[in-house]
């Protein structure tokens, strides 16, 4: 849960001491060059806005101040606007003196700032870190207006260690991917224009241009994952390997590379699947398990659904997919489900597979929608023939009872509903949530099926 308070407009104030802060000489090794490079290429127009996420620490300020910089250099006819966004957790006694620092700092950068303070669920089963994280995105997302891009301080160090937390979990190629460059955020975009650069040359340049900020002291708790390889492992590594953080982060690059090849190929078989979370299992069929693999990745994410773990997917292959064509099955995780019926492979909620959905109503007014509050189903005066629309006492609106007969237009005889349903190879799980119309005592239709003439 989280509350967000009014933006805060600062105008001009003196930064803080800092003891983290060196004093040597204001000097550019081209770092400043590197950032106003990549903000060139993004085209960005007066109408643009941008957005620094602004913690108050070395890495975010040193990136809200090379983009301050770049605005200043600009002509005001095509500078984007910049506001910076500090979210204040209230996980840390001294929260509210780094907003206060974050304010004096806006204040002479001339920036406006946003601050937002948060609540973190600390019992919703994430850890304490990943709770914050997500809260403070949450607060991000919902901050982000469609004409503004959000630029956060993420650097080559951050890179590695979450390529090696991913690989300490087992993760696949897009877990290895890491971090992106760029990604949809909200109704705008998220982009890391540090990413490629070093966390000593940020702090060579803070200091070298006298910056200050504040260091939390919880990133000294190696009870932490990430700070454990940041305190502990990366070290001894970069003792070994001066610049392994730039090899790890070149390798999440090669990683996600490796991702868009795969989604390219899987969008390319799936370009013919016109129905949506129905992917035929013939369409499978020439291609390797690996391949056959990315196809159903790019698949259960087009639609929105987290990845199922490596022994899930394997199961998909071996039991459902190259089980007989008429055999059953599913597939069950995190809320997600994958259903077998003939050749057919159906993605959807866990409770979308439900079929044991009663429901009756009376509909009268056919001129206004009728939702059916069991299957989340709304009707529409297009749903139904012509002939039915002005049937003096409405219709009915009602799951099936089992054992109905039916003569569809078009056809000689009555049908049973079951033998139609098989003809039509209707799910086994849809058969219970279609709407069947009545006028009267007569079955007139089926929503998704037909109607009488």
């Amino acid at each position: 849960m989280q509350s967000c308070e009014a933006l805060v407009n600062t105008k001009k104030a003196s930064v803080p001491d800092s003891a983290a802060a060196g004093r040597a000489p204001a000097v550019d090794d081209g770092f400043t060059a590197v950032i106003f490079q990549y903000l060139e290429s993004l085209g960005l127009s007066a109408n643009s806005g941008l957005v620094v996420a602004y913690s108050g620490g070395v890495d975010s300020h040193v990136l809200l101040k090379c983009v301050a910089d770049w605005c200043r250099s600009r002509s005001s006819a095509i500078t984007p606007s910049l506001r910076a966004h500090h979210i204040d957790h209230a996980l840390q006694s001294e929260s509210r003196n780094w907003a206060s620092h974050c304010q004096s700092v806006c204040q002479q950068l001339q920036v406006e700032l946003t601050i937002s303070r948060v609540s973190v669920d600390l019992h919703s089963g994430h850890s304490p870190e990943d709770a914050a994280r997500r809260a403070r995105y949450d607060a991000l997302r919902n901050d982000l207006r469609s004409d503004e891009v959000l630029l956060v301080a993420h650097h080559a160090d951050d890179q590695a260690e979450t390529l090696l937390l991913q690989l300490f979990r087992g993760a696949g190629v897009n877990g290895l991917a890491a971090m992106p460059v760029e990604a949809a955020f909200g109704s705008g975009r998220l982009l890391r224009p540090m990413l490629q650069i070093s966390a000593d040359r940020i702090r060579v340049y803070a200091n070298n241009h006298q910056l200050s900020w504040i260091e939390d002291p919880s990133n000294l708790d190696d009870g932490f994952d990430r700070n454990l390889l940041r305190n502990q492992v990366m070290p001894i590594l970069q003792a070994r390997w001066p610049s392994i953080a730039s090899s790890i982060s070149r390798s999440a690059s090669h990683c996600a590379e490796a991702v868009v090849i795969n989604r390219a190929f899987a969008r390319g078989v799936l370009a013919d699947q016109i129905h949506g979370r129905v992917l035929s299992i013939q369409t499978l069929a020439p291609y390797s398990t690996i391949e056959k693999k990315a196809v159903l990745r790019s698949w259960i994410e087009r639609h929105g659904f987290s990845m199922p773990p490596t022994s899930r997917l394997n199961h998909l292959l071996s039991d459902l997919i190259a089980g007989s064509s008429d055999s059953a099955g599913e597939l069950l995780w995190g809320g997600a489900c994958i259903r077998k019926y003939r050749d057919c492979l159906y993605l959807g909620a866990a409770d979308d597979f439900d079929s044991s959905k009663s429901f009756y109503y009376r509909w009268s007014e056919l001129q206004q929608a009728l939702t059916i509050t069991e299957t989340g189903q709304i009707l529409t005066r297009a749903d139904i023939p012509d002939a039915y629309a002005d049937v003096p006492d409405g219709l009915v609106v009602c799951s099936r009872q089992g054992g109905e007969q039916i003569r569809l237009a078009g056809h000689r005889i009555h049908k049973s509903v079951k033998k139609l349903f098989q003809e039509c190879a209707t799910p086994p799980w849809l058969r219970g949530r279609l709407p069947f119309i009545y006028s009267g005592d007569t079955l007139i239709g089926i929503v998704g099926i037909g109607f009488t003439d």
